[in-house]
């Protein structure tokens, strides 16, 4: 069988037999006989499909380990992509079937469409209506819910009777989830550094290699966990984590992350150390009070040092070595979402505009430049087009015209952690735009993090560049998999700084206002033609 075809068919296999991305399965040999190649034909069509980035490999050893396949999904349709460039349409706005299809991928439902959710069979209606408890048919219809989302709505948690202890366990859960991946990469990390000090012996250096490797592997395999199993609510897990948040929740000067990667620290030098076959903590250990008292003494035993030393002492926060788990965006989203309250909008998009635009300065007459003139008095033209809208209507357009301003005038004034949630489905285009042309990802992190195929890089600082670098990095490596991208998009619907482009489409078309916006193809504003309209130079 030829290597092409031979390729395709073991793509085809994979695809039709994984489920959410993943293919699992005990043993090369079975993936061969079930394609009809042999097992060298596998592994060779295996390595042409990973340098092709079509799939990622991974052992996972243990008494349920196997071969672990990750699908990695194409972006986009070539063709339809190919169709949407040959018009001068914006992806926002556009009927063509590419743009269409970007918006269902990124933005299922919206405000003004009128929702088909999943009705109950006959047999579980029945099943329904022989519950008697109150509590318990609250969580049935939790579940019906989330089985039509991504993630649980607002709307979701607040259907429950404990709406924030059910929001706090539900981050947990997903926290527990991206501590997987996040601990994998810091062992991996503690095992590379301890070989680059040189001072190992041969057999020391074989140990530390073989953990550097288990924990790449491992890592694959985490990359796409997912604790949130179908009728989450009121399962094993989610009551696991309901429970751990009622214990925690009163406690003074208790640092919940520390404590989770405390947790995980602990279970690592055990496995490593011992002939312990656990690698990661079960959900239920949360709840141990044997963690609780190793935490416990573990801070003591710092803060002892501390003093001994004669040094200041501080936060907690402050004396544990943390730094390797802040390089995951999704873990700093999931840590600032679980500090805020259920229904708190953090995100005023008019103060932060305020800010970014130095409106104070405005007052005093002070205009720093033309640019800086144009975006004004393209605000203000927003604003009078949008007055006579209905509230919730003008707050739409509001934030998206606002949001946009600021992305091109003082992109910065959004923190690392915001800018990754920002424009998903912009963002999700240019690269596929870069991808369709054959060019490097890596050469444009700057278009990726501006979403900007001219980016303005005149005002911007070495330190701008480098974090609107790393925020393209993250976004790259946290869109692969849905249950990290979804984090991404949870924290800008939770926090306030969400726009749901249909939103935004449908309102326009309402009150004939198609071109109130100057839009570049990517859905974002087009500056240069702003500038021609105004007059300004």
């Amino acid at each position: 069988m030829g290597s092409v075809k031979t390729k395709r068919k073991l793509l085809d296999y994979l695809e039709s037999n994984s489920k959410d991305n993943i293919f699992t399965i005990s043993t090369k040999k079975k993936i061969a006989e079930s394609v009809g190649v042999s097992v060298s034909t596998i592994n060779n069509n295996l390595k042409k499909l990973e340098e092709e980035n079509k799939i990622a490999v991974a052992t996972k050893k243990g008494h349920n380990g196997g071969i672990v396949i990750t699908l990695i999904k194409e972006r986009f349709n070539t063709e339809d992509l190919v169709e949407f460039n040959k018009s001068n349409d914006n992806i926002i706005q556009s009927a063509q079937k590419y743009a269409k299809d970007l918006r269902d991928k990124h933005f299922p439902t919206y405000t003004y469409q009128r929702k088909e959710n999943r009705r109950r069979t006959k047999q579980e209606m029945a099943k329904y209506k022989a519950i008697k408890d109150k509590n318990r048919r609250i969580i049935l219809d939790m579940n019906l819910e989330l089985s039509n989302m991504n993630y649980p709505s607002k709307e979701v948690f607040n259907m429950s009777y404990d709406p924030e202890g059910f929001y706090k366990a539900y981050i947990l859960c997903k926290l527990y989830d991206t501590y997987c991946i996040a601990h994998m990469n810091a062992r991996r990390d503690f095992h590379e550094r301890r070989i680059e000090k040189n001072d190992l012996e041969p057999y020391q250096v074989k140990h530390h290699k073989k953990y550097i490797e288990f924990y790449k592997n491992q890592l694959v395999v985490f990359l796409s966990k997912n604790s949130v199993s179908d009728n989450f609510f009121g399962s094993k897990t989610f009551n696991t984590f309901y429970n751990f948040y009622n214990k925690i929740k009163d406690l003074n000067n208790f640092n919940v992350f520390l404590y989770m990667q405390n947790v995980f620290n602990n279970v690592s030098y055990v496995y490593e150390n011992t002939n312990s076959s656990i690698n990661i903590p079960m959900p239920n250990y949360f709840n141990s009070d044997k963690y609780f008292e190793q935490y416990y003494k573990y801070i003591d035993t710092i803060k002892k040092n501390v003093n001994n030393t004669q040094r200041h002492l501080g936060d907690t926060e402050l004396l544990v070595d943390s730094t390797i788990y802040k390089n995951n965006p999704a873990l700093n989203q999931l840590q600032q979402m679980y500090m805020s309250k259920l229904n708190d909008e953090i995100h005023d998009i008019d103060t932060m505009f305020e800010k970014a635009l130095d409106l104070e300065d405005l007052e005093f007459g002070f205009v720093r430049d033309n640019k800086h003139l144009t975006l004004l008095n393209f605000s203000d033209k927003v604003d009078k087009s949008i007055k006579d809208m209905e509230k919730e209507e003008a707050k739409v357009i509001n934030k998206f015209v606002k949001q946009l301003i600021i992305n091109e005038y003082a992109p910065t004034s959004f923190s690392s952690n915001v800018r990754t949630s920002l424009f998903p489905m912009q963002r999700h285009h240019i690269i596929s735009e870069l991808e369709l042309n054959n060019i490097p990802l890596k050469d444009n992190l700057i278009n990726i993090g501006l979403v900007s195929d001219n980016a303005d890089l005149i005002n911007l600082t070495k330190q701008d560049i480098s974090n609107l670098t790393s925020v393209a990095y993250d976004y790259l490596v946290l869109s692969k998999n849905s249950s990290t991208y979804y984090v991404l998009r949870m924290f800008a619907d939770f926090m306030g700084y969400e726009v749901n482009i249909k939103d935004v489409k449908h309102i326009l078309t309402k009150y004939n206002l198609e071109d109130l916006i100057p839009l570049t193809s990517y859905g974002m504003l087009d500056y240069n033609r702003l500038k021609r309209e105004s007059g300004y130079q």
